[in-house]
Parts: structure tokens; sequence; C-alpha cells
């Protein structure tokens, strides 16, 4: 899973363990040129797969949890500091996608 870096459209792609793009969307709407910083795994207690998205530097920290079936959205807060703009990282353990 990758997002891109210092880019105006923040977008999210999704490869499978042999490099196939499996999924691609939007992480955050609109333009930004901060990029965007995405993890995928079951972080919501459930049995489903999430993707988790921040935003980088330049805007105050925003996370976002998708559902990876259909990237509904699950859950969006603003976290830290209101003049935080230096982003922030998502990580997660490892991890296989279902096939």
């Amino acid at each position: 899973i990758v997002g891109t870096n210092a880019s105006p459209i923040p977008k999210v792609s999704i490869f499978s363990s042999t490099g196939q793009l499996l999924k691609t969307f939007s992480g955050f709407s609109g333009p930004f040129a901060g990029g965007v910083r995405p993890a995928v795994s079951d972080f919501v207690p459930g049995g489903n797969v999430e993707v988790v998205v921040v935003n980088g530097p330049q805007a105050r920290v925003h996370l976002r949890v998708f559902r990876f079936d259909n990237f509904a959205l699950l859950d969006s807060f603003f976290s830290g500091r209101t003049d935080n703009t230096l982003g922030a990282i998502v990580a997660n353990n490892p991890f296989r996608l279902p096939d």
C-alpha cells in the first residue's frame, strides 16, 4: 500500500504481493499538496480489513478509516494540537491482505 507524497492528488494505491495493482482511491477529497500516508490492517475489531490514512505536512493531522472492500468511510477525526501542521505517519503490524 502506498500513498502519494507531496502531490496535489491524495491517491492511495494497494498492490498484491506480486506487484499487481488491486485498488486505487482518494484518501482525502480535493487537492492537498501534503500527500497521504496509508496503512492497511484489521484496526477495528471485527475481522474486517480497514485502510487508515493520515495527511502529510501542511495541514492539521487528519486521520480517516475506510473499509477495505468498498472504501466506505468508517471514521474521521483530527488529532493533536490545532497548530501542528507537520503531518503524521500511520503504521501497522505485518499483515497479509485476503486473497
